[in-house]
């Protein structure tokens, strides 16, 4: 089973990330928070295999919680959303350690196999 944290400071995104991952059996989510701080702290003590977050959030942005929590728990794998079309923040997020940055308009289409991807590679230990 691959756990996985949700970090979104929009409930409703939060709720249909859930709602789009619980069709998968294999998936698990072990946690949610809205606010960057709490973030690092919570995936810190639940240590999940991949960690959802959006790019914009109060208390510490997308880009700083990545920072962080790959810092901490290198083998969490950090997939970042955004409403920003990629450029210099997809950029950002990979050099913050994200291994993926996906556009909230295509997410219900690239989120799951996004995932697939981070755990295989997680698995094979690269990406």
């Amino acid at each position: 089973m691959t756990s996985i944290f949700l970090a979104d400071d929009h409930e409703i995104n939060r709720r249909l990330i859930k709602r789009l991952l619980k069709e998968e059996t294999d998936l698990c989510i072990v946690g949610e928070a809205a606010n960057g701080l709490d973030v690092v702290q919570m995936v810190a003590d639940l240590k999940p295999d991949i960690l959802i977050t959006d790019l914009s959030m109060p208390g510490l942005d997308g880009i700083e919680v990545t920072r962080q929590v790959r810092e901490l728990l290198p083998q969490t794998r950090v997939i970042v959303l955004s409403m920003w079309e990629p450029g210099r923040y997809a950029e950002a997020a990979k050099k913050a350690g994200a291994v993926a940055y996906i556009v909230k308009d295509s997410a219900i289409n690239s989120l799951v196999p996004t995932i697939r991807a981070a755990i295989d590679h997680q698995a094979s230990g690269s990406l």
